[in-house]
């Protein structure tokens, strides 16, 4: 017994199989759903999978809408220079990315980042843990007393 040939899926078809599964032409995916995928194969004597990819295929096609950008989130120019600053990046050299993106915001209380993003942000710009070191600082006065023993056991030598 030969195949039957595959419907094409034209639009009067696509059209039928929407208005019978939400009876809407173009539905919202809260709208209900009157018919089952299968008594719409039956009916339009068209196979259950292409029923289902149509339906699918819509709902898909609701999803792929961009979204929009929080103006949040978004990293400037002022805070790129900042995050990318080397005091900055010695002050935080210590902390965690949770603490880093807690430091950011009280800095921009308007601007929100992940430790993610801040992440992301840094292999972005080639920001590398090796380029951020921590420095322990020392009193002037303390400075001042290791420079002279410093001087006095070179000229010792």
């Amino acid at each position: 017994m030969p195949k039957k040939p595959k419907h094409a899926l034209t639009p009067a078809i696509k059209e039928a199989v929407l208005l019978l599964r939400f009876h809407k032409k173009k539905p919202v995916s809260t709208d209900a759903k009157f018919m089952t995928l299968a008594k719409i194969a039956t009916m339009l004597e068209i196979s259950y999978h292409q029923v289902r990819y149509i339906c699918r295929r819509y709902d898909l096609q609701k999803k792929r809408k961009p979204k929009s950008r929080d103006s949040a989130r978004v990293i400037e120019a002022e805070q790129a220079a900042y995050l990318q600053d080397a005091a900055t990046l010695r002050a935080w050299a210590g902390r965690s990315l949770a603490e880093r993106a807690v430091l950011y915001h009280r800095r921009f209380p308007h601007k929100l980042i992940s430790a993610m993003e801040l992440c992301r942000f840094y292999k972005r710009n080639k920001i590398t843990r090796k380029a951020v070191t921590r420095f322990k600082a020392a009193s002037a006065e303390k400075q001042a007393e290791y420079a002279a023993w410093q001087r006095d056991t070179f000229t010792a030598l």
